[in-house]
């Protein structure tokens, strides 16, 4: 009987080097790794801060903070 076991790790990696830490301490020994990145256009992100922002939980910074590293992401390999 095959066994399939699936783990899913989720966070925010937007520079190949974090993401290639973390597997490095994994045992992927017989695995298939999949790494994904689902990501947001700049008026998405702004969108999605501009309620945090009106709330008080974020300062307006992090708008221009996110947007500098949407080019990150299109670097990684996933």
């Amino acid at each position: 009987m095959l066994r399939l076991r699936k783990y899913y790790f989720c966070g925010v990696m937007h520079e190949q080097p974090i993401i290639d830490a973390i597997l490095s301490r994994l045992d992927t020994t017989g695995s298939t790794v999949w790494a994904i990145s689902l990501f947001a256009d700049a008026s998405a992100v702004r969108d999605s801060l501009a309620g945090d922002i009106a709330s008080g939980l974020r300062g307006a910074d992090v708008v221009e903070r996110s947007l500098a590293r949407l080019p990150l992401y299109e670097q990684l390999r996933t």
